[in-house]
């Protein structure tokens, strides 16, 4: 094992992996899109019905790309077991990377659900405009 794979010493901090800084940044910008689109404490919110729409395909879109990283890590952890290079402290990391992989095996299909769920949700917006101020004939 070389240095730069060697655990930290005890009440060090492990070091911040890519995949956890990406994973950081992913949850921030999802707060981020939870201000922009409701109008309080000073966040404008949204201005028009079409970006809806935009707003759900960039999430489709993103959705997928999340599946395909709950896959990875469902496939990370089976080989790390396979490999012997995962353990955990009660010295028996195969029930907990079973369970782990069940459970992301079902995030992965939420996912499906929600993309189908975020892709209806568009095509039913997709015809949405902002209102004509002079048209009175509206309920």
């Amino acid at each position: 094992m070389s240095a730069s794979e060697q655990p930290p010493p005890d009440g060090e901090p492990i070091p911040m992996g890519d995949a956890v800084r990406y994973a950081r940044r992913w949850s921030e910008a999802v707060g981020d899109l939870n201000h922009s689109t409701a109008p309080w404490n000073a966040w404008p919110g949204l201005a028009n019905p079409q970006t809806v729409g935009q707003v759900l395909s960039i999430l489709s879109a993103g959705s997928l790309g999340l599946q395909r990283s709950l896959k990875q890590l469902r496939s990370y952890l089976a080989h790390g077991l396979r490999e012997r290079q995962i353990d955990c402290d009660d010295g028996h990391p195969q029930q907990a990377v079973t369970a782990a992989a069940i459970a992301l095996f079902k995030a992965e299909g939420a996912v499906t659900d929600l993309v189908a769920a975020l892709e209806r949700a568009r095509t039913a917006t997709s015809g949405l405009r902002p209102a004509d101020p002079q048209r009175h004939d509206r309920p």
